[in-house]
């Protein structure tokens, strides 16, 4: 295949042509579009900010300088350099450096406004290296899905730009719902379906192209605009389980720490798979997305479509477990029962997010219009087990004797407690799942916990 085929094939070029009205926006005035070669492409290649990282506007201090359209929060940029004698771009940013290749070069138009296509050898992302797509196994890649960071006004702009003519009606139905409809916590599913209901009724103003894509970006926006109306009344029906999980992740996370202090639970003795850094950093991406369900929820400038974005958060989660099982060549089909334990040593970690009512959530609203309804139960069923088990976790009378003395320990002396002895049982085990204390699968449990330092 010729790089120039390649490019046509690239699902990166492709998701970025399909994003016309933000690329109009940035590709003007010899802006660069690069695209990193299909095998390097990262699981995160079909993101707004992995987009950003990739076009190139002229640095307006130094000739021949570009600066990426991502820029941080204090607005500073990625900075590349293009070097045209030796094929090459050089990005950096933070300090570091990140040379890429350039394998294949065209000039393309959109408008009216014409720009550079790259073909680069790899991503140009400067400090986060993933995990690239074409290293995860085939078996594994069925839970991925392309649900892009889009903000609110993005998301108007869609609707109005693929001649949707009645975004007013909408906004109205929605601000009417929001107004008359008593919303209570035992009526949750039938919130949805008026959720529903609401966005069929436009469906026969869709264009027949994209029809599908409108549908589901015009509930997605209903979703978004109602979430702060429903989802306070789904934290109501879920604060007990609320308030356990976080609490049950704190002594557990007690759990994992007292244990990173004996020597049988050292990294290094715990990474043995061909590929350690590759195990990290797809460990480091499930930790990325865990930290970032309470910005979906809650950002309401840059917020993506709230559904589809939990939703992609869970199953993008299952996605990284799965492929972090696989670098550990454990044989056999993947079941949830295999996930559940490393799936809970990377949710304590994070136990201020809150996840029941989040799951709760996304089980009531997200299979109202998802076409991947059987990844969708997986993911779903393998999270609520998780918390589920988090929930209902009970320490031994060990564990709660070394917890009270520690908490008695810090009250009068504010020392902290030293490490238990080796003839203590080790009281953090996962046997009620795979019936064996010490398997693989539970010892790497603790990767989410010991991991963190290195990464």
């Amino acid at each position: 295949m010729s790089l120039a085929d390649e490019l046509e094939v690239n699902p990166f070029y492709n998701f970025a042509l399909n994003k016309q009205t933000y690329l109009q926006q940035v590709l003007s005035n010899g802006s660069i579009l690069c695209v990193p070669s299909t095998s390097t492409l990262p699981v995160s290649s079909s993101t707004a900010r992995f987009l950003e990282l990739h076009i190139l506007k002229p640095s307006r201090l130094y000739k021949g300088q570009y600066v990426t359209v991502w820029s941080n929060v204090n607005g500073e940029h990625q900075t590349v350099s293009w070097d045209e004698h030796n094929y090459s771009l050089t990005a950096v940013y933070a300090g570091q450096e990140n040379t890429v290749h350039i394998l294949y070069s065209e000039m393309a138009y959109m408008q009216g406004a014409k720009y550079n296509v790259l073909l680069i050898d790899r991503p140009l992302n400067v400090l986060k290296h993933e995990v690239p797509i074409s290293s995860i196994p085939q078996t594994v890649q069925v839970y991925r899905i392309d649900i892009t960071e889009t903000s609110v006004e993005d998301m108007k702009q869609v609707l109005v730009s693929n001649s949707f003519k009645k975004f007013e009606s909408v906004s109205k139905d929605i601000q009417q719902f929001k107004a008359t409809y008593l919303v209570l916590p035992s009526f949750l599913p039938d919130a949805a379906l008026k959720l529903e209901a609401m966005t069929n009724r436009y469906s026969g103003y869709f264009p027949a192209a994209g029809h599908k894509q409108m549908h589901a970006a015009l509930l997605s926006y209903i979703h978004h605009q109602t979430f702060s109306h429903v989802f306070p009344h789904v934290k109501t029906s879920q604060s007990g389980d609320s308030s356990k999980y976080k609490s049950q992740c704190m002594m557990m996370q007690e759990e994992v720490e007292r244990e990173n202090n004996t020597e049988s639970f050292k990294l290094q003795q715990l990474v043995t798979a061909t590929s350690p850094l590759q195990i990290l950093s797809v460990l480091k991406l499930a930790l990325d997305e865990i930290c970032a369900v309470n910005v979906l929820a809650t950002d309401s400038t840059k917020g993506l479509y709230c559904i589809l974005s939990h939703y992609t958060v869970y199953l993008y989660m299952n996605y990284v477990l799965c492929s972090y099982l696989m670098f550990l060549s454990l044989e056999g089909p993947l079941a949830t029962d295999d996930l559940i334990p490393l799936l809970i040593g990377v949710l304590i970690s994070h136990g201020n997010v809150d996840l029941p009512s989040l799951l709760q959530y996304t089980q009531i609203f997200g299979n109202t219009f998802l076409d991947f309804h059987d990844a969708f139960e997986f993911t779903m069923a393998t999270f609520m087990a998780a918390v589920q088990y988090i929930i209902s976790f009970k320490p031994d009378s060990s564990t709660q004797k070394v917890l009270v003395q520690r908490k008695l320990s810090k009250e009068k002396t504010k020392e902290k407690v030293t490490a238990p002895s080796e003839s203590v049982a080790r009281p953090f085990r996962f046997s009620s799942i795979n019936g064996d204390p010490d398997s693989v699968l539970d010892r790497y449990a603790m990767l989410a916990i010991l991991g963190q330092a290195t990464l």
